[in-house]
This record gives structure tokens, C-alpha cells and sequence, in this order.
């Protein structure tokens, strides 16, 4: 995998995880229990993580996920055919770490 693909996932992953947990809370919001226990027809089964009962249920998190994967990528689709994205992000990345391992070479030059 090179290092623009590495940078770009990276990146839509973080993407990804904003959208979901800003739908996430949205969700907590905008769509009362009693609705969606109506849309359910049944109650819907509230998250639990390590012991504790979060405010918010599991349906909300699985339609949030699916959300901020489609988010991801569309970010995806969407950077790598920008010129401008890669001009102005990943060709300063790729430098940084070439200058990096040219640094890393000339040291382990001088250490033998």
C-alpha cells in the first residue's frame, strides 16, 4: 500500500467516525424513543458498554455507521480524483516522509 493510499484511508476513517457520532447525537435529539419504538414496533434495545447503559439505542448506532460509511466514501471518491486535494495535502505528506527517511539513512550512515 503506498503512502497516499495509507494518508487517504487514515483520513476517511476519521471522516467516517465524525459523521457517525454527529448522527449519533442527532439522533438523540431529533428522534424521540417513543418514535422509534413506534417505527420498531417493539423497544429498542439501548447500548451497552462496559456495564454501563449509554442514552442512546442500538438502532441508532448501526443507521449511524452505515451514514458515515457512505460518507467516507464519498470523501474518498471525491479526493482522489482532486487535483487540488493532492497538490495541496498529499504531495507536502509524501516529502515529509521522504525528507524523513533521507534523515533516517544519513544516520544509520554515521552510526556504523
Amino acid at each position: 500500500m503506498s503512502l497516499p493510499m495509507v494518508v487517504q484511508v487514515i483520513q476517511a476513517f476519521f471522516f467516517g467516525t465524525v459523521v457517525c457520532l454527529f448522527f449519533i447525537w442527532f439522533g438523540m435529539i431529533a428522534v424521540p424513543d417513543a418514535t422509534v419504538t413506534s417505527w420498531l414496533v417493539h423497544e429498542a434495545e439501548k447500548v451497552k458498554f462496559a456495564g454501563v447503559t449509554m442514552p442512546f439505542s442500538l438502532v441508532l448506532v448501526k443507521v449511524s455507521m452505515v451514514l458515515g460509511a457512505f460518507a467516507a466514501l464519498s470523501f474518498v471518491a471525491q479526493t482522489a480524483s482532486d487535483d487540488r486535494y493532492a497538490n495541496g495535502f498529499l504531495q507536502p505528506a509524501i516529502e515529509d516522509v521522504r525528507r524523513t527517511v533521507m534523515v533516517r539513512n544519513i544516520y544509520r550512515a554515521h552510526d556504523r
